[in-house]
């Protein structure tokens, strides 16, 4: 006689093999993100030299581009007018001219390598040996899937970001209110100056050359009368309407939601079995939607990583190069050259930073898509 053992929280057996199986599912999504660090690292060093070279062809070579043209652009100037700045007219040709060469070659290079790093990210398992030809290859099959995809999410970002400068130049806390960094000797004021860039680089930004967009509303933005620059300790508004703070804040969430809905679509779209152009997008929606919290969690984490390593490594000894080493290289040389060459390194060394950032995100991003399919696989088979 077989002995039946009651159940001691009362769930009958065919509760519990419905539980059991979403027991199941919850554990396989229970991704760590440690682990995930070591995989992505393994894939970076195992194959940094197509994902470098992608990451400089699509990432840092549009900013080194422009910022030659624009260096090129003002010695023209310098020659002709013999002076050691420029004025404004010329100021605005030069980043004008910089801004249309970065954004035309970063709007055709971007897509490229996001797509290239991914494949290599995610196609890869066996860790055998690839090459950028390959990779570059693999994407331009799927380019236009790519640049749709970013269209999208570039457009969106953008929306946000002009969105939330509403409320942040009030709160005196937007890049446009940022002045000249010049002979400032106050730590408070360059403290200031650094939270400042800090807080505007944990929001997402667009691809090019949307960015360029932005960069040249700032510029125009801050030659308004009523822009206030950051280092001259000028107080918030003292009041600031209820309509600034709701679309302020509707923008800042707004563009963290887009940011993690369509976080995967390029991963997604180098992996979708049709060429549907938008197979990517709608991948990468309805993997968010199944899977939010894991990607709002991991990603929360990257960024914070992110954001720390760039302000220590970029924001800060720029803001204390331009404050005291520039000062005191013009003061002994007197030369044009001391503000326009250092200003275009330190850019370019930044270019160089983060799109290391950015190839080692892609590659996390094909690996944390690996485990979200699989774990959507495992889960449908039960």
């Amino acid at each position: 006689m077989q002995t039946v053992m009651p159940n001691a929280f009362g769930v009958s057996s065919d509760a519990a093999s419905t539980i059991q199986p979403l027991r199941r599912r919850t554990q396989r999504l229970r991704v760590s993100i440690r682990e995930l660090l070591g995989e992505t690292l393994a894939i970076f060093l195992a194959h940094a030299g197509p994902i470098l070279w992608a990451a400089f062809l699509g990432f840092a070579l549009c900013v080194v581009a422009g910022t030659i043209s624009g260096a090129v652009l003002s010695y023209a100037y310098y020659n002709n007018t013999n002076t050691s700045t420029l004025n404004l007219n010329n100021f605005r040709n030069v980043s004008l001219t910089t801004w249309v060469v970065q954004g035309g070659i970063g709007m055709f290079l971007m897509g490229l390598a996001r797509g290239a790093i991914a494949w290599i990210a995610t196609q890869n398992e066996e860790m055998q040996r690839i090459t950028l030809f390959e990779a570059t290859l693999a994407a331009l099959r799927r380019w236009h899937m790519i640049l749709f995809s970013g269209l999208i999410y570039s457009v969106l970002i953008t929306l946000g970001t002009l969105g939330l400068m509403f409320l942040l130049r009030e709160l005196r806390l937007d890049e446009s209110n940022i002045g000249q960094t010049r002979n400032v000797s106050d730590p408070a004021l360059l403290f200031r100056g650094f939270y400042v860039r800090v807080l505007n680089f944990v929001f997402p930004a667009p691809d090019s050359p949307f960015r360029e967009i932005i960069a040249y509303v700032r510029w125009l933005v801050r030659q308004t009368p009523n822009s206030i620059p950051i280092f001259n300790a000028s107080a918030p508004a003292a009041t600031i309407s209820p309509t600034t703070w709701a679309v302020g804040i509707g923008c800042g969430v707004g563009m963290i939601l887009f940011d993690l809905l369509l976080r995967l679509r390029v991963v997604a779209a180098m992996n979708a079995q049709s060429l549907h152009m938008w197979a990517g997008l709608g991948e990468s929606i309805r993997l968010a939607i199944r899977h939010f919290g894991q990607l709002f969690w991991h990603f929360a984490v990257l960024r914070i990583l992110t954001t720390l390593a760039w302000a220590m490594f970029f924001i800060l000894p720029t803001i204390i190069s331009q404050a005291t080493l520039f000062p005191f290289l013009f003061s002994r040389v007197n030369s044009f050259w001391i503000y326009t060459a250092g200003s275009n390194l330190m850019i370019a060394a930044g270019a160089f930073i983060a799109m290391i950032f950015t190839a080692f995100t892609l590659v996390y991003e094909g690996r944390f898509y690996l485990r979200l399919k699989a774990a959507s696989v495992g889960a449908g088979k039960h």
